[in-house]
């Protein structure tokens, strides 16, 4: 008790209790800083875990698409199959004479080959993977089905009423820069191509 009396005359007990608060505050202060910085580093940690999650949900998305293309594919071997005589593939040669229905049946498969192309080009960058690896497999096929005459004559790209065949004007345009910057021969004038009703 002497003490405490000695130390509250000569301002010690003071010192010490303020000295003891300035460290308590400064812990206490530094705690605080503490828990902030760790919310602030979780939520970063948090954002960028969702930002992974969703770029990898798009790239699964766009190779899903690329796969779902691939059995579309598939699918169009086999209607070919079904009318080999029909000379839809460069590979596959046609009768000398198609009947009507066989140059509708042929137009008809003609338009399937292309929409698949065509979404192959679309897709083409989504993904390096596609890009790497899938790609270049649909465009060589895109370069074979153009050295088959009978298909450039169905795209008829050539035609001078401005008018497009349905499909993507961009697309287009990749093909009539392949068939020139390849030579892959000209369209005919006289195409066979279904019309396009005005």
């Amino acid at each position: 008790m002497t003490q405490l009396v000695a130390m509250l005359e000569t301002g010690d007990f003071w010192r010490q209790l303020w000295n003891a608060f300035l460290s308590i505050g400064l812990f206490g202060a530094l705690g605080l800083i503490w828990q902030a910085f760790n919310w602030l580093r979780e939520r970063r940690k948090e954002a960028k875990e969702a930002a992974e999650a969703a770029e990898q949900e798009k790239i699964e998305a766009n190779n899903d698409a690329y796969r779902s293309l691939n059995d579309s594919y598939f699918d169009f071997l086999r209607s070919v199959l079904a009318y080999p005589n029909l000379g839809v593939l460069p590979w596959m040669p046609a009768s000398s004479h198609l009947s009507e229905t066989d140059l509708a049946r042929r137009g008809i498969l003609f338009e399937m080959v292309t929409a698949l192309c065509e979404q192959a080009w679309v897709l083409r960058n989504r993904t390096d993977e596609i890009a790497a690896n899938q790609w270049p497999g649909w465009e060589g096929f895109i370069i074979t089905l153009l050295e088959h005459p009978a298909y450039r004559e169905h795209l008829d790209l050539d035609r001078l009423d401005g008018r497009y065949g349905g499909y993507d004007s961009r697309y287009e345009a990749y093909l009539t820069n392949l068939i020139a910057s390849r030579n892959l021969g000209s369209f005919s004038t006289a195409s066979s191509a279904i019309p396009i009703p005005q």
